[in-house]
């Protein structure tokens, strides 16, 4: 038994037929195709997130100029206020939209489960005997099986690589203006961080073989429960 896990885990895994790209490519195609409020609301929520944080990032600095500058209290206090409440003006809007997203992605997850369905009910009867395409339609199913599976997950994915990309880009322009060392110091630690977050990300993607075979057995045991003779 050891050896042969050990032949198993030795063995390359055969390259994914579509790569991340083409997958976010078809997500995006699809939902434009079937519901685009889901592209209105993660562009929407980009563009909140970003100008959210640079409100925060302003505002210590903007206050501490206006002290120093010793204008009038009332001018301070106008500053203060101007600051806070766009900050949480911007934050009751991505509540709002973050509450109502949740109904368009599991709209389109409806759509994939029953391009999933009409596959499953067009394809030769041959192919449900075939492992691989069990293999595939368990995959499938696993990955849309909830709220949190990637059928919905990538879309917070691919909002967040967004924000953190204009995020980025944002810093960068600011920094630029101070001094290119600390701007180096921030590209290299961002990376660095990006490098550890798509390994502990990709811990899923890596040990799909596994997951697939848990949920085959899962499977198999919640449709060998309904049989009468078995329970006999």
């Amino acid at each position: 038994m050891e050896d042969t896990k050990k032949k198993r885990k030795k063995e390359k895994q055969p390259k994914p037929k579509y790569n991340a790209l083409q997958n976010s490519l078809y997500m995006i195609r699809l939902a434009w195709k079937h519901e685009r409020s889901i592209l209105f609301h993660a562009v929407t929520a980009v563009i909140l997130y970003v100008t959210s944080e640079l409100i925060d990032l302003y505002l210590a600095p903007s206050v501490i100029s206006a002290v120093e500058s010793k204008v009038p209290l009332k001018t301070l206090i106008l500053t203060i206020t101007a600051f806070v409440g766009s900050s949480l003006v911007l934050q009751a809007i991505r509540s709002y939209i973050n509450g109502f997203q949740g109904y368009s992605r599991i709209t389109l997850r409806s759509v994939m489960v029953a391009l999933r369905n009409e596959k499953a009910c067009d394809t030769s009867y041959i192919n449900r005997l075939k492992t691989d395409f069990q293999d595939k339609m368990n995959r499938s199913g696993w990955s849309l099986g909830n709220n949190r599976a990637s059928g919905e997950a990538i879309w917070n994915t691919l909002v967040s690589l967004l924000q953190q990309f204009l995020g980025l880009l944002s810093m960068y322009a600011i920094l630029s203006l101070v001094d290119v060392r600390l701007v180096v110091i921030i590209i290299i630690c961002a990376t660095l961080s990006f490098c550890v977050d798509k390994w502990v990300y990709a811990y899923e993607d890596r040990h799909r073989d596994e997951f697939s075979a848990l949920n085959q057995k899962l499977s198999y045991i919640g449709w060998i429960e309904r049989d009468h003779i078995i329970a006999k």
